[in-house]
């Protein structure tokens, strides 16, 4: 038997069927993968958020933040007690502004860890605000904290958390999207074959 030419099989009211089948589910498909996205993303930036308010909620209750002068320092710890029992987490920043907005220091990166988040005065208008890497990394997730003398402190946390998740459930969703196409258009083919057939028009 000979293959038929693909624009024959589209001519024809199997292929027709064939199209609209798999383009409805296509279409489907891509509306589902935007909608988990956009809800897995919601879901984990509300999270970085969570623990930016856990992290910097010390410093609204009187206790110092870092100030820049000691790399050990970690937001929330109070005056009398030891630094590298409150130590910033790696995954976190704090960068220091005065009164208007000019950056006086930054805690926490290393020189084997570079990363820092790039603010902008802009930013600081906002109590949250997603800001990019200097290294061209992960964006971070900033909140600013206003203390009463004027001055704020930025506490950033890398978006890492968010993206890796985010490519992994493209990935899947991509795959698993991939193999129900196939497998979607060799039943429809087979089903209208046999369904045009017996009623005479295929």
């Amino acid at each position: 038997m000979r293959l038929r030419h693909p624009r024959y099989l589209v001519r024809t009211l199997r292929g027709r069927l064939l199209v609209v089948l798999v383009g409805a589910t296509l279409l489907g498909l891509l509306a589902m993968g935007f909608a988990n996205q956009v809800m897995l993303h919601k879901s984990l930036m509300d999270r970085l958020d969570d623990r930016l308010r856990e992290m910097s909620r010390p410093w609204e209750h009187g206790f110092p933040p870092p100030d820049g002068r000691d790399e050990h320092s970690g937001p929330g710890h109070p005056p009398d007690e030891p630094p590298d029992r409150h130590g910033l987490p790696t995954d976190f920043r704090v960068v220091v502004f005065d009164r208007y907005g000019n950056q006086l220091g930054i805690v926490g990166p290393s020189a084997s860890d570079p990363k820092r988040p790039v603010i902008h005065r802009g930013d600081l208008l906002h109590e949250y605000a997603t800001v990019p890497d200097s290294t061209g990394g992960a964006d971070w997730r900033v909140r600013r904290v206003v203390l009463p003398d004027g001055s704020m402190r930025a506490l950033a946390l890398t978006t890492d958390s968010v993206r890796l998740p985010l490519q992994l459930l493209m990935i899947i969703e991509l795959v698993v999207g991939a193999v129900v196409l196939v497998l979607l258009a060799v039943v429809c083919l087979v089903l209208l074959g046999i369904v045009l057939a017996a009623t005479g028009l295929g």
